[in-house]
């Protein structure tokens, strides 16, 4: 059931050349399930930015995208599968880019090869948030840290 498409409380944070998804108990169960978790920013004038994320049952690698104002991950879905039943806060991938010429030197690899790195993240209860901003399907954080 890949096509279904479930809006939730995903977060995405950019630093230099990479992106983070942090997703919540319910959404990385939904990812593992096959169905599709998007978000998105609606800024004035009506234009949309949107992001997604998908365990696909054919692909066999992660694949990232960013077309018609949406960023569209794709992973395998035996990744999503096999996360949901571990304690393992993420999924953490390094994606070369097709054309490097305007990645700047420090996001090369030893073979000058630019690369988009990509974490997907278990979100992590904050808190320090005011109660109306905590998300009670968020990942129980460890007492000992």
């Amino acid at each position: 059931m890949a096509d279904t498409l479930i809006a939730k409380a995903m977060k995405l944070r950019f630093r230099k050349n990479s992106l983070r998804l942090r997703l919540n108990r319910k959404e990385v169960a939904d990812l593992a399930a096959g169905r599709v978790i998007e978000e998105q920013v609606v800024f004035p004038g009506n234009t949309v930015f949107r992001y997604r994320i998908e365990a696909s049952p054919v692909a066999t690698e992660t694949s990232a995208e960013f077309s018609g104002g949406c960023i569209s991950i794709t992973i395998p879905g035996q990744s999503a599968i096999h996360w949901l039943g571990v304690e393992d806060i993420g999924l953490y991938y390094s994606l070369p880019s097709n054309g490097d010429a305007l990645s700047p030197a420090w996001n090369r690899d030893r073979n000058g090869v630019a690369a988009l790195d990509i974490a997907i993240e278990k979100d992590l209860e904050c808190i320090d948030a005011p109660p109306a901003e905590r998300d009670p399907d968020a990942y129980p954080r460890n007492p000992s840290c």
